[in-house]
């Protein structure tokens, strides 16, 4: 298993929040907010970048579909001003 500062990030991320939310109970719940966090931020690297649906990551599978809707919008744009520029 790689760790990237990307996959680093959010577990450091998850495990600032819990700790933060749990300071509402000093001491204990800054340790339980933060150990839960970790656990949070470590499923979520792995839901988003170790799980691969046809070979890539979810992430890289979000960014596919965003990409297509983007350039089918640009296309949709480019046909529509060809139609009114005459």
């Amino acid at each position: 298993m790689c760790y990237t500062y990307d996959s680093v990030g959010k577990v450091a991320g998850s495990t600032a929040i819990g700790s933060a939310v749990g300071s509402v109970v000093p001491v204990a719940g800054n340790i339980i907010g933060a150990g839960i966090s970790v656990v949070a931020g470590v499923g979520i690297y792995f839901v988003t970048e170790v799980v691969e649906i046809n070979g890539k990551s979810a992430v890289d599978c979000v960014k596919d579909v965003a990409a297509t809707i983007s350039n089918g919008i640009v296309d949709c744009a480019k046909a529509v001003w060809d139609f009114i520029s005459f």
